[in-house]
């Protein structure tokens, strides 16, 4: 789940309106709002667009939209399929 805090917090640093955010992430306002207040998530392609609008350095993307916690759980639970012998 994305960290929306921080997110709010760095568009409103950058001083864009949100209106504007929305129009560069393709989206409309309330959809805007309802990724804000973590009703809906930010899809991979909104949350690149949004990183590079806002200057974001890897670590401060990581920090808002990849919870490492999430992350590791997620990845323990994985079960990958067995490979079968070569022949």
């Amino acid at each position: 789940m994305a960290n929306t805090n921080l997110i709010y917090t760095y568009i409103q640093d950058s001083g864009y309106k949100l209106q504007y955010v929305a129009s560069v992430l393709h989206i409309s306002s309330n959809t805007l709002r309802h990724k804000l207040l973590g009703e809906t998530q930010f899809k991979l392609d909104e949350a690149e667009r949004l990183s590079t609008m806002l200057g974001l350095t890897m670590a401060e993307r990581d920090a808002c939209f990849f919870d490492a916690e999430n992350r590791f759980s997620r990845s323990a639970t994985l079960e990958l399929p067995k490979r079968g012998k070569r022949q």
